[in-house]
């Protein structure tokens, strides 16, 4: 069975599944290097194709994330809304659309307020035309799914309307979170808890995953989490879907001692009894209402109290999930998964056992989700992700090419064939080195394929990165890649939790302290590793297990490689750019390194 799947919301993104294997997942962004494009994933569907010389025809399903698809979706598309809006845009949106909507009981069309930000280019002219005279008409679920059938046959006209099927959106989160586990122990129980802003009318859900059987236990639509962290994003002058790790990065500076008259605000709305969530005082909305009552707080109070809120609260509902079912084996996935912080205080409460974060676990990943959906729903034998290096591949010939276009022996010293060895010297001598190397990964994280690498024992290097490509916010920490020999040494981990794609933090040891300096929070010395094995990609194993042996450090520290603004690289074209834009010291291209 070959099944296409398709998130067509914001943040569009495609996976391809080959009899229950993922054989490609990407992201559009990386295609039309506008960071969060929203739209249809033509380019992303094309790669996952050619990659398998598939054609349209051979797919048996196109699976689409989400039954009730809304209409503001497709309106949030045609506007770039993730990918253009400025926080001033955000906060229009609030006083202009949705406070009208919910304090008067207007009705009022999204594209008229934003009618100067419609950007056509956004599908195709076939469903343009389909759209805007159908637009107005839509009322139900039946005709919002008719839009979407649409607009992939007004890509792919030979597609018949029975191939473009429906997924539960938190069925699919559940599912990736499942079979995005690489080392899931299939003889035991686990619960798959997901939490987001919004999904088919649902914002929490509890499933049982056993004997590959998907069971729900529990769904609620009542829950504030994704929203409210949304939204105090904006309060907080920071773009919402995107820098919400700030507002999270920042929480950290605040003394635990220190009064914090946010916290209450935030704890005086809802509560949690038993497995419910129950408001004591329920906002009309999201953002005016706590704007008035937080106005006159120190901002990274703020952010501190939002960040216990979500924390206590969730740790209390699942320690009551866990009673209640009596399965102490979690994963978790959705939206507010991406929050590291909290992943960190879920999986340190006494009644967890086993916990596991997949990659990149809000929306972009359900087309890989909606995979698993179907090849479940059809009783097909599913494999389990092995990683998340699902993109485009790096070919040898493709390097020569673009050193020859931009002409590079020209002006910088090439080194073709470069060893590990030779690698991890020029890192212990403080270089700063982008790789772009093999499969790129999928996701918001760089996971050694894409990515700009360095030695976390220097503090100098955090300044340098962000002054010559990141310009991150002075708060926000760097990451470590670390090998397996060196976990335990480095991580306080009791548990021995896997986290392979940098989704859960952890208290570092003394030792990983000193070694990750320029790798972890610091304000709490807390870290987001990237725990490598070498079975998951040999090559950047032995970089690191090679400047292991020359410093005693098995580590480096690990950042996205792309400029400020930018999604990660994809190709050769996009990796020289970068270079060249930049004061990064030497580019990694597969096993050719040019060095300025």
């Amino acid at each position: 069975m070959i099944i296409l799947g398709l998130n067509l919301e914001e943040a569009c993104s495609a996976a391809l599944m080959i009899d229950g294997v993922i054989v490609a997942a990407v992201s559009e962004e990386r295609f039309v290097r506008k960071k969060n494009y929203s739209g249809f994933p033509i380019n992303s569907i094309n790669f996952c194709l050619d990659l398998s010389s598939i054609k349209i025809e051979d797919v048996d399903i196109i699976g689409i994330q989400g039954l009730h698809v809304t209409l503001n979706a497709i309106k949030y598309s045609y506007v770039q809304r993730r990918s253009n809006f400025s926080v001033l845009d955000y906060v229009k949106e609030e006083k202009e659309y949705w406070c009208p909507i919910i304090y008067e009981n207007k009705s009022i069309d999204y594209l008229d307020v934003f009618k100067d930000k419609i950007c056509l280019d956004t599908f195709n002219s076939n469903f343009n035309d389909f759209f805007f005279k159908e637009y107005k008409n839509c009322k139900n679920i039946d005709s919002y799914q008719n839009m979407i059938r649409q607009m992939v046959i007004s890509y792919f006209p030979q597609v018949s309307r029975e191939k473009i099927q429906f997924a539960s959106h938190h069925d699919c989160h559940a599912l990736y979170g499942y079979y995005g586990c690489s080392n899931i122990d299939i003889s035991v129980p686990y619960l798959i808890v997901v939490i987001d802003s919004w999904g088919d009318y649902e914002n929490a859900t509890v499933f049982k995953m056993y004997d590959n059987k998907l069971t729900l236990l529990y769904r609620s639509d009542n829950n504030n989490f994704g929203k409210l962290y949304r939204n105090m994003t904006v309060y907080l002058g920071m773009k919402p879907y995107e820098h919400e790790y700030k507002v999270m990065g920042l929480a950290s500076y605040v003394s635990d001692e220190i009064f914090n008259p946010a916290s209450k605000i935030f704890d005086d709305t809802m509560s949690v009894d038993g497995i419910n969530f129950v408001y004591k005082n329920k906002p009309q909305d999201y953002y005016l209402w706590f704007k008035e009552k937080l106005d006159g707080i120190r901002f990274d109070y703020i952010s501190r109290g939002l960040q216990d809120y979500i924390e206590k609260k969730i740790k209390t509902w699942l320690n009551n999930i866990i009673d209640e079912f009596g399965i102490n084996n979690i994963i978790f996935s959705g939206g507010v998964a991406m929050n590291i912080k909290l992943n960190m205080r879920l999986s340190q409460l006494n009644s967890v056992n086993k916990f596991f974060v997949p990659g990149s676990a809000d929306d972009s990943s359900n087309c890989i989700g909606v995979c698993f959906y179907f090849n479940n729903k059809n009783g097909k034998e599913t494999s389990f992700l092995k990683n998340l290096y699902l993109g485009q591949n790096i070919s040898d010939s493709e390097v020569y090419k673009e050193i020859d276009n931009y002409r590079l022996r020209e002006e910088y010293k090439i080194i073709e064939n470069i060893s590990s060895s030779q690698i991890s010297d020029k890192l212990s001598e403080g270089k700063i080195i982008a790789r772009c190397a093999g499969r790129m990964e999928f996701g918001a994280r760089a996971l050694g394929n894409r990515s700009i690498l360095a030695d976390p024992r220097d503090l100098k290097v955090v300044d340098k990165i962000n002054k010559v490509v990141k310009k991150r916010d002075f708060w926000m920490p760097f990451a470590p890649t670390i090998i397996d020999i060196c976990w335990n040494e480095y991580l306080d981990n009791e548990k021995n939790i896997f986290s392979p794609y940098m989704t859960t933090g952890f208290n570092t040891t003394k030792i990983g302290e000193n070694c990750l300096c320029a790798a972890v929070h610091r304000a709490d010395k807390t870290s987001r590793p990237q725990m490598l094995t070498r079975d998951q990609n040999e090559d950047f194993y032995d970089i690191i297990k090679s400047f292991y042996s020359k410093t005693g450090v098995g580590a480096v520290l690990n950042t996205s490689f792309n400029l400020h603004g930018f999604p990660i690289v994809r190709n050769c074209n996009d990796a020289i750019d970068v270079f060249l834009n930049s004061d990064i010291d030497g580019l990694l291209l597969n096993n050719v390194y040019i060095e300025k």
